[in-house]
């Protein structure tokens, strides 16, 4: 899931912004990694974990949106 989402960075944005965006979104992924597995310490349910996971996952959309629309 990741490559595909730094090379839609990389078409997204204009060449300088090409970077910057693409480190982004490499942060947010690492982020993500190291509270993953706090997130499932402190859900034991893997119903309410998956539930979680997914709600988190549909906030990056508007995410690309916003930043899109900023650096255009």
């Amino acid at each position: 899931m990741i490559v595909p989402s730094f090379v839609m960075a990389c078409e997204l944005f204009a060449a300088k912004y090409r970077t910057f965006a693409g480190t982004i979104i490499e942060v947010f992924w690492a982020v993500a990694v190291c509270v993953y597995p706090l997130l499932a310490f402190l859900v034991q349910n893997w119903v309410h974990l998956q539930l979680i996971i997914s709600l988190l996952g549909l906030l990056t959309v508007p995410l690309y949106w916003c930043v899109f629309w900023t650096l255009v």
